[in-house]
């Protein structure tokens, strides 16, 4: 059966809960209140029957199992009649390749005191295909976790055993659906999730049918949270030491740095050293309450002498979220550390924003925090190295070989000569004759055989930014030509506004990380980085063709027509320079990184998840024939770079091992130079931080200069037997459950070709 351990039912309309078990027999009776029932199992597209299904028959508070036939049937004998009941079908083959979506539909038996056997027909199961329902909150867009829900009302009442119940991923709902082109009605158990409750934006939306999915839909549902919650946030001043300390001021503005809006904190009557202020839930928002404390005058001379150090809670700056108040109470206290600001103190500055969330293409916004309010002296600029290639310079051979006009045949050795930029020879009239301007002053010409890779600074001045909260927060706004895994710097020269205090330079670096995301398990390719194009191998030649431009280099010819060849109208061709001896020097090779049995997977985005290796296919040549073998795996489990690998009776699990990489479209036996503006071998470092490699071999060309790859390796070599001679890895199938950068979780099979 094409199928992977999936649940199939057919079932009743039970309110009830089944117990016990029993095997299905074949004993027989007359009795008229009995019959025998029967049906088969088929796939509802192509209409292929499913030998060797196991199905369950619930009927009575009892169980029957057996399983299909060849024929894909199965009977029940001694079933009562006017009876409900559900079935479950079962696959047992988990080697199959096909995973079908659960199904659930209801029965009852036949009244009739004639009828001796009952035929259902067929039990038509579909492949699986998600789809998704995202729960949000309409006013914050927040998503919603912890709603039940479910595509069958029978869901309930069957404790789930249809698998219609909804996957809850962090607020986005998953369903497994038939693909059969049928609206599925979804069902929400209720509208109170823990202690909050929420009512439908749409009124006319109803519990039993909050929406209708297809298979392969994305939807989106809107609830409205009811919650009328206070919360009571106390602010503690304390001084550096975490002593007391107090205001002159019964009230204090603080920011909220969400809308930008300021309020008012009152202080307690009770003790000068804390201040209140009442928040909703709307105040805190999805991603916390963030303020900002104003600078205040402490001793009443006329100037704000004060800087509030604000706290970060959570790994979000100035945040403070419901989470961190008492669940009961509703109350929280954060402490607010007040700094006296001294005549010529420097000013000090934090980096506010979330780092990690940089990304590369799109507008940034940084977030920087000063301990009092500031002036900017010069405007935030930004600073990162590309890296660019340069054309190589190598030494023409001073007195080449004439060869003949199959390239090869030497017709007269060192009899040609380089002498000003051009090659002197004597012709077939024995004068002497010579090529056009052929290198420079030096001798020297351009090489095909190698580039030479330099970093080059970029400065961009006059970055936008805007002042917050008295001048003590600065957001700078990145530009959105950064670059993927490209190192770059902000940095902006500043002074505190209210005394003559020091210039003090903020400068920090960061790493942009890439937005981009894949939505389809086919945008992932597998190569073996050979150079050639695997699928032209031939196993009974041994050869393949090379990757369109990764042929291997050359000797470079100029051809002559005044001194022929062996045929007297055919040209001759001087050796300008010959690869052996011409093209290597204080040079690093772009090698394949290959070898037998061993393939990458590659990504234009970073990998998580597993997969299952499912098999390979080979060719090979058996005694001059071509032969094809298919390895079947069992149970190998890979892991993506550090993915947690769970589960028992795993056949040796693999890690594959993340790379990132720049695939560069050089030959064979290319070569690179990798230098920095001081001449420096150090070039690819500078310009990405020692991240990222340079590899080439790869049926793939990047799609600019600044892509990034990421390949993990995969190596098969002590896990298949060549079955014969010039074997060959052509196919390779596996079952991946991955997440693809930003993008949502992909599960499937797919069977990738080798490049």
């Amino acid at each position: 059966m094409k199928n992977t351990n999936k649940i199939v039912i057919l079932a009743s309309t039970l309110a009830f809960l089944f117990t016990g078990c029993g095997d299905e027999t074949t004993t027989s009776t007359a009795d008229s209140t009995y019959l025998t029932l029967s049906g088969y199992v088929q796939d509802g597209q192509t209409k292929e029957v499913q030998e060797d299904a196991e199905v369950i028959l619930h009927i009575d508070g009892g169980v029957k199992t057996t399983r299909t036939d060849k024929n894909g049937g199965f009977h029940f004998n001694n079933i009562s009649k006017d009876s409900k009941y559900f079935i479950e079908v079962k696959d047992i083959n988990p080697n199959d390749n096909i995973t079908y979506a659960p199904l659930l539909t209801s029965a009852q038996t036949t009244k009739s005191t004639i009828t001796t056997i009952e035929n259902i027909g067929a039990l038509q199961i579909y492949q699986e295909l998600n789809a998704t329902l995202e729960v949000r909150d309409a006013k914050t867009g927040e998503l919603l976790s912890g709603f039940f829900l479910y595509t069958d009302p029978l869901a309930g009442a069957l404790n789930g055993i249809g698998q219609t119940l909804a996957k809850d991923i962090n607020g986005s709902y998953t369903f497994e659906l038939a693909d059969n082109g049928l609206n599925n009605t979804v069902y929400l158990s209720s509208l109170k999730n823990g202690s909050i409750k929420y009512k439908f934006v749409d009124p006319t939306l109803q519990l039993n049918n909050v929406t209708t999915l297809k298979a392969g839909e994305k939807k989106v549902l809107y609830l409205q949270n009811e919650d009328t919650t206070k919360y009571s946030l106390t602010f503690h001043l304390v001084d550096e030491n975490g002593t007391d300390t107090t205001s002159p001021y019964k009230v204090l503005p603080i920011i909220n740095n969400v809308t930008g809006k300021t309020l008012y904190i009152q202080q307690d009557t009770q003790n000068a050293s804390q201040y209140k202020i009442e928040l909703s839930k709307d105040d805190i928002g999805v991603n916390g309450f963030s303020f900002t404390l104003m600078n205040f005058d402490s001793d009443n001379d006329g100037f704000n002498d004060t800087a509030a150090q604000h706290i970060k809670t959570n790994q979000t700056a100035f945040t403070f979220d419901k989470d961190s108040f008492d669940t009961t109470t509703k109350v929280a206290t954060v402490p607010v550390v007040i700094s006296k600001i001294k005549n010529k103190q420097v000013v000090s500055s934090k980096t506010l924003s979330d780092t990690s969330k940089i990304y590369a293409g799109v507008e940034n916004t940084l977030i920087i925090g000063f301990d009092r309010p500031i002036n900017v002296v010069t405007e935030p600029q930004i600073s990162f190295k590309t890296l660019e290639s340069e054309d190589v310079k190598i030494a023409a051979i001073s007195n080449p070989n004439i060869l003949d006009t199959d390239k090869q045949t030497i017709l007269t050795t060192g009899d040609a000569n380089l002498s000003h930029q051009v090659y002197i020879y004597d012709n077939d009239n024995n004068s002497t004759s010579k090529t056009d301007v052929i290198a420079d002053e030096d001798g020297n010409v351009t090489s095909p055989y190698q580039t030479q890779y330099k970093d080059t600074l970029h400065v961009t001045n006059n970055l936008k930014y805007t002042m917050k909260a008295n001048n003590t927060i600065m957001e700078i706004t990145l530009p959105s030509s950064i670059k993927e895994e490209v190192p770059f710097s902000v940095s902006v020269q500043v002074e505190g506004s209210l005394y003559n205090t020091p210039r003090s330079i903020y400068s920090e670096t960061f790493i942009p990380k890439s937005t981009k995301a894949i939505n389809t398990l086919s945008t992932l390719v597998v190569d073996d980085a050979d150079f050639n194009q695997t699928q032209t191998y031939d196993v009974l030649t041994g050869n393949a063709d090379y990757i369109n431009g990764l042929a291997p280099h050359e000797d470079t010819l100029i051809k002559i027509m005044d001194f022929n060849g062996t045929a007297a109208t055919d040209p001759s061709y001087i050796q300008e320079l010959i690869y052996a001896t011409s093209a290597k020097g204080s040079t690093t090779s772009l090698t394949p990184i290959n070898g037998n049995g061993i393939m990458y997977l590659v990504s234009p985005v970073k990998l998580t998840g597993t997969a299952q290796l499912l098999s390979v296919t080979e060719e090979y040549n058996d005694a001059g024939v071509k032969k094809t073998q298919e390895h079947q795996f069992f149970n190998t489990i890979v892991g993506f770079n550090t993915t947690n690998i769970v589960g028992t009776n795993l056949n040796a699990p693999i890690l594959l091992t993340e790379k990132k990489v720049k695939i560069v479209h050089t030959p064979k036996n290319h070569y690179y130079t990798d230098k920095d503006n001081n001449g420096i071998v150090d070039g690819l470092n500078e310009v990405y931080g020692g991240n990222v490699d340079m590899v080439t071999g790869f049926d793939i060309t990047p799609a600019n200069e600044n892509q990034i790859s990421y390949i993990y390796k995969l190596d098969l070599s002590n896990k298949i037997t060549a079955s014969g001679t010039n074997s060959k890895i052509k196919k390779i199938t596996m079952k991946l459950d991955i997440i693809g950068g930003t993008g949502s979780k992909l599960t499937g099979t797919q069977t990738f070709n080798i490049q």
